[in-house]
């Protein structure tokens, strides 16, 4: 009896050791584009799309466009759509926490390049320079009800 149920399990398994699939946890290829749950695959399998002399707006991913990360990093949104640039850097723009720095402002740059695997690979990035508002230039007379002190 004792052989029979020791014959029984070497068989379970040598039986269950083949008809059980490895797992493999390295995520290929295939498997991201295959997973669903993965929020990178969509970006990472659309074709690339080519921006040549396109406006768009510039700014941190992180302090203005909501992308996920521990730095300051540059960005630009074109069509409703954020993604982090290669090819450019945050502070080759100047102070990116100065009053219009990337940081505080959303900018617009002329830029060429294409978006590939959900990041912009720029070849050319121009920002554009800062509009200040026209000033008041209160051109009345003095009798206009105003308190005028000289």
């Amino acid at each position: 009896m004792k052989t029979l149920i020791l014959a029984f399990i070497c068989f379970s398994l040598v039986a269950c050791s083949g008809d059980t699939p490895q797992t493999d946890n390295t995520n290929t290829d295939a498997t991201a584009a295959a997973n669903t749950d993965n929020p990178i695959s969509e970006a990472e399998n659309a074709p690339a799309i080519e921006l040549s002399q396109k406006m768009v707006e510039a700014s941190c991913g992180q302090c203005n466009f909501g992308l996920a990360g521990n730095s300051c990093d540059l960005a630009i949104r074109v069509d409703g759509k954020a993604y982090f640039v290669d090819g450019a850097k945050i502070d080759d723009h100047g102070d990116a926490h100065a009053d219009h720095g990337f940081c505080n402002a959303i900018r617009q740059a002329k830029v060429d390049g294409k978006v590939e695997n959900g990041r912009f690979l720029a070849t050319n990035f121009e920002l554009m320079p800062v509009e200040e508002a026209p000033a008041d230039d209160h051109n009345h007379s003095h009798d206009d009800g105003h308190d005028h002190k000289h």
